[in-house]
């Protein structure tokens, strides 16, 4: 299970998890927004899930580095990006939920220095909103790294 938290700047918190309640979250991923763009047509949305398809995500538009895939690395071959839907509550007590949105994803990573840099590039579309394509940048946190 993934599990997101969101600032109200879109800083997203995402934990991994093997149960819905999230009681056992092992993975924790760091999130902020790089870039939004509203794609003005079919051919754009086209291009764009060409991209996420790619070995490498060339980050150039974007003023990014080229990034290596983390998912399905193991292949330098296309791939097709990961789908999804995405509930959202717009708090922890709801239960009834806020949104919920379709992603079409791939994640990216580079090495650096410092530790890894990663790079979710995605294509949202909300039940009843417009498409957007998104550019998150994270870094891995350990659990060392939170304190109570």
């Amino acid at each position: 299970y993934v599990h997101r938290f969101y600032t109200d700047d879109h800083i997203m918190l995402q934990a991994m998890s093997d149960d819905a309640e999230g009681q056992a979250a092992y993975d924790f991923t760091l999130f902020i927004p790089w870039s939004s763009a509203y794609p003005p047509g079919e051919r754009e949305r086209r291009l764009w899930s060409d991209r996420l398809s790619e070995p490498t995500f060339d980050g150039a538009p974007e003023d990014l580095a080229v990034y290596p895939r983390l998912w399905f690395a193991e292949s330098d071959a296309r791939q097709a990006p990961v789908t999804l839907w995405e509930t959202v509550y717009d708090d922890r007590a709801a239960t009834t939920p806020y949104a919920r949105i379709f992603q079409t994803c791939m994640l990216y990573a580079r090495d650096l220095a410092g530790g890894r840099e990663l790079m979710l590039a995605l294509e949202m579309q909300p039940d009843g909103g417009e498409t957007t394509h998104e550019i998150m940048i994270g870094i891995p946190l350990e659990l060392a790294e939170f304190r109570a």
